[in-house]
C-alpha cells in the first residue's frame, strides 16, 4: 500500500505553492521593478487592485523559506557540499527577501495616500542603509545559492536536467521582462515536488515487497 508521510506531503506543498504564488504575484503586480520610488508609486497608483491581489500573493511567499531548505535535500543535503553552500547562501537570500515585502505594503498605502509626504517616505525607506543591505544580500544570496542548488540537482539527477537549470537561473531571470524568472522557478520547484511525491510512492514500494 503506497502511503505519503506528512512529511513528503508538505515539502511538495510548500514548493507548489511557493512557486506558484511567486509567478502570480510577479504578474499582478503592476509595479516595475528598478524604478524610482516616485515611479513605483504611480505604478500602483493607476491599479490600486491589481496592487492589492499582488499584496495577496505576497503571504504564500513566506513558504519560499523552508522551499530553500527542500531544494537543498534533494540537491544532496549535508552530503553535498553544492547543496550545503547553495543552502545556505539561498536561504540567507530569501530570507532578506522577506523583509522587503514590507515594500509592497509601503506602495500600497502610498498609492492610496497620493501625497507628496507618502512618496517621501517610500523614498526614505528604500534609501535607507538596513533596505539596501537586505536588497544587496538577496541579490546575492538568492544567485549565487540557487546556481548552486541548481548544480547540485544537475549532478545528482534527483530532477530532470532542464529543471535543474531552471532552478539555478531564475533569479538571474529577474533581470528578463517578466514573468520569465517565475515560469522558470514554477518549473524547477514543481519538478522538485514530484520528486519528493515519486520517491515516498519508490520508498512504499520497497516497503510493500
Amino acid at each position: 500500500m503506497k502511503t505519503r508521510t506528512p512529511g513528503a506531503r508538505a515539502a511538495a506543498a510548500c514548493l507548489a505553492v511557493s512557486s506558484i504564488a511567486y509567478l502570480v504575484q510577479r504578474i499582478a503586480t503592476p509595479v516595475a521593478g528598478g524604478g524610482k520610488p516616485a515611479a513605483q508609486v504611480s505604478d500602483a497608483a493607476g491599479n490600486l487592485s491589481a496592487m492589492k491581489w499582488a499584496l495577496v500573493f505576497d503571504l504564500p511567499l513566506l513558504l519560499l523559506v523552508p522551499s530553500v531548505l527542500f531544494v537543498a535535500i534533494l540537491a544532496g543535503g549535508t552530503r553535498s557540499r553544492l547543496a550545503t553552500c547553495g543552502g545556505a547562501f539561498a536561504l540567507l537570500g530569501v530570507t532578506a527577501g522577506m523583509f522587503m515585502l514590507a515594500n509592497d505594503v509601503l506602495l500600497y498605502e502610498a498609492a492610496r495616500d497620493g501625497s507628496k509626504g507618502a512618496v517621501a517616505l517610500v523614498t526614505s525607506y528604500q534609501e535607507n542603509g538596513l533596505f539596501l543591505a537586505m536588497l544587496l544580500t538577496y541579490l546575492l544570496g538568492t544567485v549565487v545559492g540557487f546556481l548552486l542548488l541548481g548544480a547540485g540537482l544537475w549532478r545528482s539527477r534527483a530532477i530532470p536536467r532542464p529543471c535543474a537549470l531552471a532552478m539555478a537561473i531564475w533569479p538571474i531571470a529577474a533581470f528578463a521582462p517578466k514573468p520569465t524568472d517565475g515560469v522558470l522557478l514554477v518549473i524547477g520547484a514543481l519538478a522538485c515536488a514530484w520528486a519528493f511525491l515519486r520517491n515516498e510512492d519508490s520508498a512504499a514500494d520497497r516497503r510493500d515487497a
